[in-house]
């Protein structure tokens, strides 16, 4: 059986498009390593500046930086509640937030 020119381009087409799908995939790939790199080092960064607001805040022991589990305020926390100073002894003016 004879190929015609119709038989031809087709073959070309799905060789290019079976090309194409291989490089995209390849893409698709590199693109999640590099979002995966760049997470891991916002969370490096993350855990070295709450490091260095501890040693710049010299918070003592039973403390440490974090979000209030009540308010969602990001600030010194104690650790028996991990709560801020305002939710923990529930003082009304600024509890929840409302420094």
């Amino acid at each position: 059986m004879k190929n015609t020119k119709k038989d031809d381009e087709y073959n070309i087409m799905q060789e290019r498009r079976s090309k194409l799908s291989v490089a995209m995939t390849g893409i698709r790939e590199k693109s999640a390593q590099k979002k995966a790199k760049a997470l891991d080092k916002l969370e490096v960064q993350s855990l070295e500046r709450q490091v260095k607001a501890q040693e710049i805040l010299n918070l003592g022991p039973g403390k440490y930086m974090g979000e209030c589990m009540s308010c969602g305020v990001e600030t010194v926390l104690a650790e028996e509640t991990d709560m801020c100073g305002p939710c923990t002894f529930g003082e009304a003016d600024t509890i929840n937030g409302n420094w």
